[in-house]
């Protein structure tokens, strides 16, 4: 966005102005010259005027993009660091980072809080939130550094399976697809439970025996999340139905 640097484009904004107001004089609004003033003075009067319009406009487009660089913030990856620097990847290609003594550093506490930190407690391919002041090469000086942790990717699934375990808190399945296997998975607050015409309960009615399909999330680490349960009583018989995903692995309850 600020590929130029700022003096470039003061010099360019100015060179403009001067060759408007030299070869396209109708365009520059000066007070009409008395009749008694000379031509001389006349044209003068046009160039002071002329001087303070081009100083007003190039200060107010200074303190724009000045403004346009002030706390910005910048969010990537680590692939580098020194003592006075990042270098971290974005989603618009690499970004330096600028460190000073004045930068904080903060990174997640297990409250859910953030605590202070410093930069030994960084590390590459750490996920990073930057703000701070950018300049005219787009590095940015950074004010505070804050460490987050990088989303995980969640995949759905769908899963067919019988009770073979309840306890309360947990249940396990056997699966029914291509290939058996036992499920073990959380009965927490946030499951919702529907019967076989797809209405909500409102409680759990879950017995061993019973024949449910569950559905939920996935994430790249593995671990399972189960969001809703279908089940069907033991007086319904049901074909076994295949899961919507790749096959499941055994997960640990929450």
């Amino acid at each position: 966005m600020f590929s130029l640097k700022i003096n470039q484009i003061f010099l360019l904004f100015l060179t403009v102005s001067l060759i408007v107001s030299v070869f396209y004089p109708p365009f520059i609004q000066a007070a009409e010259p008395t009749k008694t003033a000379s031509p001389s003075a006349d044209r003068t009067a046009k160039m002071e005027a002329l001087q303070k319009d081009i100083a007003s406009k190039a200060a107010t487009f200074m303190a724009d993009i000045q403004r346009k660089l002030q706390n910005r913030i910048i969010v990537g990856v680590i692939k580098s660091k020194s003592a006075d620097s990042l270098i971290i990847a974005t989603k618009d290609g690499s970004r330096i980072v600028a460190l000073n003594e004045d930068t904080e550093y903060l990174i997640p506490a297990k409250e859910g809080k953030d605590k202070e930190a410093r930069l030994k407690d960084l590390e590459v391919e750490d996920y990073i939130v930057v703000l701070g002041n950018m300049d005219e090469t787009e590095s940015i000086t950074a004010k505070k550094v804050i460490k987050r942790v990088l989303p995980e990717s969640q995949e759905r699934f769908v899963m067919y399976g019988e009770i073979i375990v309840l306890d309360g808190l947990t249940a396990t399945i056997k699966t029914k697809n291509h290939q058996e296997q036992e499920i073990v998975f959380s009965l927490n607050k946030d499951v919702i439970y529907k019967n076989s015409k797809n209405k909500i309960l409102s409680k759990n009615f879950l017995e061993t025996g019973d024949k449910i399909v569950i559905s939920g999330e996935r994430s790249s680490s593995g671990k399972t999340t189960v969001s809703t349960i279908y089940f069907f009583p033991l007086s319904l018989t049901t074909d076994p139905i295949e899961a919507s995903s790749s096959a499941a692995t055994p997960v640990s309850s929450d």
